[in-house]
């Protein structure tokens, strides 16, 4: 078994809290003959992600480093609270902007997201890079159609026009086997939860 990059986890305690942190990066099995990418598309560095606390900074995460191969899946295996989320969030840089620092680097086919400003920020998210969350709810807007929130970000990536968005739009439902495209683009989250997917899975397709 020939691994790219070794496992690298660490155990940070808040001592004050007594509550135990932690983030781990599982290192992913090779093909044989097959060499590691010496540009992989994505390279965590050193991700440090500290909370603010009444007893000082806490670190949720401490020094993740993993690399991501074009074509490759890597998974971040941990407990619960153990900092999965919060490695993602600063990659996305979707942390909160008040009382959350990250620090490392988080390079993107070489460019480090962490240097970049929130308008750059923009035009990188749901084109180059993108999260689907845990849940799905929380990442459509209540009170826009399925439509505005699926063509939006083909007409402000892509440069779509409105119409070719919204026929992209209708494939890409097509595409994940969501059945009348049309009619779901017209609807709203809610709607879509009650009487398509009680469970969820729908709006789970939808961020997808």
């Amino acid at each position: 078994m020939d691994y790219c990059q070794g496992a690298d986890s660490s155990d940070s305690r808040a001592r004050s809290s007594g509550m135990a942190l932690a983030s781990v990066a599982i290192p992913f099995e090779r093909k044989p003959g097959r060499g590691c990418d010496p540009n992989p598309v994505l390279s965590i560095q050193g991700l440090q992600v500290m909370f603010a606390s009444r007893a000082g900074l806490v670190k949720a995460v401490d020094g993740v480093s993993f690399d991501v191969q074009r074509g490759e899946v890597v998974a971040l295996v941990g407990e619960s609270g153990c900092g999965k989320s919060a490695s993602s969030l600063a990659v996305m840089r979707l942390l909160p902007k008040r009382g959350v620092r990250a620090q490392g680097r988080v390079l993107l086919d070489g460019r480090d997201l962490l240097s970049y400003s929130e308008r750059e920020m923009q035009r990188i998210r749901g084109h180059q890079i993108s999260m689907i969350f845990q849940e799905p709810m929380t990442s459509l807007n209540p009170t826009l159609t399925i439509g505005l929130q699926l063509t939006e970000p083909l007409v402000a990536h892509l440069r779509m026009s409105k119409r070719e968005a919204r026929k992209r739009a209708v494939e890409l439902l097509k595409d994940v086997q969501l059945t009348e495209p049309e009619l779901r683009l017209k609807q709203y989250p809610a709607r879509i939860v009650r009487r398509h997917a009680p469970t969820g899975n729908d709006c789970d397709r939808y961020c997808l």
